[in-house]
């Protein structure tokens, strides 16, 4: 059995870090509605420097989410600068129950248990090998974060066992397991930041925004799909610092196409509990400008500028 799970805290405190963080950079999380979208649209260029793919992209969300075309589920989160400035998004979605059901692969959920830990132990190379000592805190915490994802991916290999050899008369329990694995789940379809403002880390402010409203409309289960794959090492390492942990994919795998270069982060609220928000959420002591965006690191703009 897989071992070290994060148990459920009494005291859920991070939504309320986040909001700290937001309000310590002079910033306004506004959790935008069809008609504020459209003003969004026409006041600012596209926020995706990935290609024309990436544009387009973008438009479509922009339509889908003006003409709640998914019911509600399509949530627009975007930062806001003092100027009211619109300096980064994050679209997200949650996602209906049928639509989980057909896209996690049942019949072929074999993940070893072995194979899991072996992703843990992984990230425990990883602070080993890493010098820093406020990275060698924050992996710390991953460890634990990455393992109640993890659970998930275990708890989807286990029961399709326990299915495999149920006798016959007992649908129900396949019934039961199969709605424990699919509800609560949202994806996040898009998160980028305007050029200006690269360098400020927006990026991890906006995901950590998105997975607290998430949380609190009782979703607790996230997936993404990372445009480009390992190769966009920006948004890999965005989410892979939350604590996302990578699905195999292929044949036999454990999700219906599309199934590669997936992500997922198996309980939001317990895992991200467990998460060091100091140093996840670290930023500049300054304010942001738009001139000290130009000067900034290579590092910092891959960090802070991440589409999936």
């Amino acid at each position: 059995m897989l071992t070290g799970r994060v148990s459920q805290s009494t005291a859920i405190d991070w939504p309320e870090r986040v909001s700290a963080a937001v309000q310590n950079r002079y910033l306004n999380r506004v959790e935008e509605t069809p008609a504020s979208a459209v003003d969004v649209l026409e006041s600012a260029e596209s926020f995706c420097e990935g290609g024309a793919l990436s544009i387009d992209v973008e438009r479509t969300l922009f339509e889908a989410f003006v003409e709640d075309d998914y019911d509600g589920r399509l949530h627009l989160t975007t930062l806001r600068n003092e100027s009211d400035a619109v300096v980064g998004l994050v679209f997200w979605r949650e996602v209906p129950e049928d639509e989980m059901k057909s896209w996690i692969n049942f019949n072929a959920l074999s993940a070893s248990v072995s194979d899991l830990r072996g992703m843990v132990n992984d990230v425990n190379a990883e602070i080993v090998d890493d010098d820093s000592i406020h990275r060698q805190r924050h992996r710390s915490s991953l460890v634990p974060v990455r393992e109640e994802s993890l659970h998930w991916l275990y708890q989807a290999s286990t029961s399709r066992r326990d299915l495999v050899s149920q006798p016959r008369g007992k649908a129900l329990i396949r019934e039961e397991v199969i709605e424990d694995l699919t509800h609560r789940w949202v994806k996040i379809e898009l998160l980028a930041v305007r050029k200006p403002f690269w360098g400020n880390k927006y990026g991890s402010l906006l995901l950590a925004c998105a997975l607290c409203e998430a949380y609190s409309l009782n979703n607790n289960r996230a997936i993404l799909h990372v445009a480009g794959g390992y190769s966009n090492v920006p948004a890999v390492k965005l989410y892979q610092r939350f604590g996302f942990v990578g699905v195999p994919a292929g044949d036999g795998g454990m999700f219906n196409k599309p199934d590669r270069d997936l992500f997922v982060l198996g309980n939001i609220g317990t895992a991200l509990q467990s998460l060091s928000w100091t140093d996840v959420l670290t930023l500049p002591d300054d304010r942001p400008s738009i001139e000290s965006a130009k000067h900034t690191s290579r590092s910092d703009k891959e960090e802070s500028d991440s589409i999936s």
